[in-house]
């Protein structure tokens, strides 16, 4: 069994519960918990509660990367009363920043620091590359490139000493989890193309099914060009379910929809998505 219940997104549609410009997931499987992301503030912990989970019985916290709208909360996460391990690139702990509309520099990146709180200490595992976390679980990072028309946007930036320079989100990793005898893949944002991030899982688990892909596909206000190259790939692809969340955009989402009709499921904050 291998279900999710949207914790955080930009979309609610039931009474009592809260959203915002953010991801979470509440991941179970076979007895196993896993909180993918918390949002920018406490909304995802509020939201876990009002649906009766109990965010301290987590197995692990696996954070996508380092920007606020998926490692904010993690300050309100209950590490006291919790033994899970967070798992993070060490490069999301980077300075990221982004230009906004009049031409200034933003910062956008993780809020949350190593000591910021106590409980803390000792809780946080850097992975990179392709790493078991869980029996059957893993993160992937270091994603690759599969094609001409995925780019990470050019509005993203780092600090090299005092020099700001692209970010490549290099940061960046996704979850895999193993469903019977496919995979389910969870992505944050998808800077780094949301097809990439497919094949990378692809690369990574040679002749292995993917059954589902769960994830943010940054294709809010793309050009037509690559939303539509992604539209035809998942139109061909095998996958059985695919659902857009939070930087997808309404847009892009409804055109899955279109193209995939029942193989798309849309989500809004509350839902539950049983994958297996």
């Amino acid at each position: 069994m291998l279900q999710f219940r949207i914790l955080c997104n930009n979309y609610v549609s039931r009474g009592r519960l809260l959203a915002e410009h953010g991801l979470s997931l509440w991941i179970e499987r076979n007895g196993t918990s896993i909180l993918f992301d918390a949002g920018q503030t406490n909304v995802w912990l509020r939201n876990a509660h009002t649906l009766g989970l109990k965010p301290e019985s987590a197995n692990a916290v696996v954070l996508s990367h380092g920007h606020y709208d998926h490692c904010g909360g993690l300050e309100y996460f209950p590490f006291r009363e919790s033994s899970a391990m967070v798992y993070v690139t060490p490069q999301a702990f980077q300075k990221k920043l982004t230009l906004d509309a009049n031409g200034a520099y933003r910062d956008i990146g993780m809020p949350w620091r190593l000591g910021d709180s106590p409980e803390s200490e000792g809780r946080v595992a850097s992975t990179e590359g392709k790493t078991e976390i869980l029996p059957g679980v893993w993160t992937l990072g270091n994603i690759g490139s599969y094609n001409s028309f995925e780019s990470v946007q050019d509005c993203f930036f780092t600090e090299e000493g005092t020099k700001r320079v692209p970010d490549h989100m290099e940061d960046e990793q996704i979850l895999v989890v193993k469903d019977g005898d496919g995979l389910a893949v969870f992505s944050g944002c998808s800077h780094r193309g949301v097809v990439n991030c497919v094949e990378h899982v692809r690369a990574c688990f040679p002749g292995r099914k993917i059954r589902s892909l769960v994830a943010g596909m940054h294709l809010n206000g793309e050009a037509p060009e690559r939303i539509q190259k992604a539209l035809e790939y998942f139109s061909q692809s095998d996958l059985q379910k695919v659902i857009p969340l939070h930087c997808t955009g309404i847009t892009a989402s409804a055109q899955l929809k279109e193209a995939l009709g029942s193989r798309c499921v849309l989500g809004a904050v509350g839902d539950k998505i049983d994958l297996s």
